[in-house]
C-alpha cells in the first residue's frame, strides 16, 4: 500500500509514528495516481511511504484539510482518465463536502470523511443495488464492533445511519457502467466518531450525533473505528463480488430502522420545499430498496422520509 500525505502528524492518527515518510513530488504523485493534485493538496508539501500489508487499499491519501470534495474529485478523475483501482482518500476536514442532492455535510476533525474508488468489473444484474447497500452495512459493522454499541445502529431509508434518534453517518455512491458491466464505483462515507456536528434540526434529521455520545469506551476512537470500517468495506465488497447482492440486501433489511414504523414520505425536489406525499407503516423493503407501506399497492421508490409519531401526518403540507 502506498500512502501519500501533506501532514505526517495527521497521517500518524491513522497509521503509526513508526512509519517513515520521505518527501515526494507532485509529478511522482500524478504519475502514480493520475489524480489532479491541486484538487487534493492545499499546499506544496507532500510525503510518501510504502506499507507492506495485504489490503483492499492500494493507494491511501491522507489530507488534514481537503480544499474540495474528495468524492467529487474521484468522480471527475474517473471520467477524464484511467485511475488505479483501490484509491482511498481520508480527510480530517474539508470544504464542499456533501451528501445526496449536494446537501452540505459538516466536516469536523475527529470524524471520518472517506471516499474511495474501486474497479469491481461485475455484471450489473449480479451487483444489483449492492453498491448502494455496501456503505451502510460497513458503517453498521464498524459501529457494532465497539463494545456497548453492538446492535445499536440502524438504517434510516435510504442512506442515513442512526444510533438512537441521532444521525451519526451518511453515505453516497456513484457507479460507472459500460455495457452491462460496472467498471468503477466511488463510495463516500461520513461517520461522526469523536465530534458532534452543530447542525440545525429538521424533521428529516431531528438531531446529529457522534459515537462518543453513546459510549465512553476507549475503543471508540478515530484510528480504531477507521480500521474497522475499512475491514468491513473489504468484507462486504468480497461478498458482493463473489455472491451478488442478495446477502447484502437481506442484511440491509434486517438492519433497517423503519420496517414496522409509521413514516411520512415527502418529495425530494432539486429546488423548492419538500411536499408531503403519503403516510403509512412500512411493511417491507423491496429488491431495489423501494418501500412498501401497509394498504398501499405501489411502492415508494424515491423521496425523503420522516419517522412519524403514532398519528399520520397528512395534515402537514411541506417542510422548509
Amino acid at each position: 500500500m502506498t500512502v501519500y500525505t501533506d501532514n505526517i502528524k495527521f497521517a500518524e492518527i491513522y497509521l503509526s509514528d513508526m512509519v517513515n515518510f520521505s518527501e515526494s513530488s507532485l509529478l511522482d504523485f500524478i504519475e502514480e495516481t493520475s489524480l489532479p493534485p491541486t484538487e487534493i493538496f492545499a499546499g506544496n508539501d507532500l510525503y510518501r511511504t510504502e506499507i507492506n500489508i495485504d489490503s483492499i487499499i492500494k493507494i491511501l491519501i491522507l489530507i488534514e484539510n481537503s480544499p474540495s470534495s474528495q468524492f467529487d474529485m474521484l468522480i471527475g478523475a474517473t471520467s477524464s482518465g484511467n485511475i488505479p483501482d483501490g484509491i482511498f482518500c481520508m480527510a480530517g476536514s474539508g470544504k464542499k463536502f456533501h451528501g445526496l442532492r449536494n446537501r452540505p455535510w459538516e466536516s469536523l476533525m475527529g470524524n471520518i470523511h472517506l471516499s474511495c474508488y474501486l474497479k469491481p468489473n461485475i455484471n450489473t444484474k449480479m451487483a444489483g443495488i449492492g453498491f448502494s447497500i455496501l456503505p451502510a452495512l460497513s458503517v453498521i459493522s464498524a459501529i457494532g464492533s465497539i463494545p456497548g454499541l453492538k446492535g445499536k445502529a440502524k438504517i434510516k431509508w435510504v442512506n442515513d445511519i442512526l444510533v438512537g434518534n441521532g444521525k451519526v453517518s451518511g453515505f453516497i455512491t456513484r457507479s460507472q457502467v459500460r455495457g452491462n458491466i460496472i467498471t468503477g464505483v466511488v463510495l463516500g462515507i461520513g461517520l461522526n466518531v469523536e465530534a458532534r456536528p452543530n447542525v440545525e434540526p429538521t424533521p428529516f434529521v431531528p438531531g446529529a450525533a457522534c459515537l462518543r455520545d453513546f459510549t465512553s469506551n476507549p475503543e471508540c476512537n478515530l484510528k480504531l473505528v477507521t480500521g474497522k470500517l475499512i475491514d468491513a468495506i473489504r468484507l462486504y465488497y468480497e461478498v458482493l463480488i463473489s455472491n451478488g447482492y442478495g446477502t447484502l440486501l437481506k442484511e440491509y433489511t434486517e438492519r433497517s430502522g423503519v420496517i414496522g414504523r409509521r413514516v411520512d414520505i415527502y418529495s425530494d425536489p432539486v429546488q423548492g420545499s419538500p411536499e408531503f406525499v403519503v403516510s403509512g407503516i412500512v411493511s417491507r423493503i423491496g429488491e431495489n430498496l423501494e418501500l412498501y407501506l401497509d394498504g398501499r399497492k405501489n411502492p415508494i421508490t424515491k423521496g425523503r422520509l420522516v419517522i412519524a409519531n403514532s398519528k399520520p401526518a397528512a395534515h402537514r403540507t411541506e417542510y422548509p
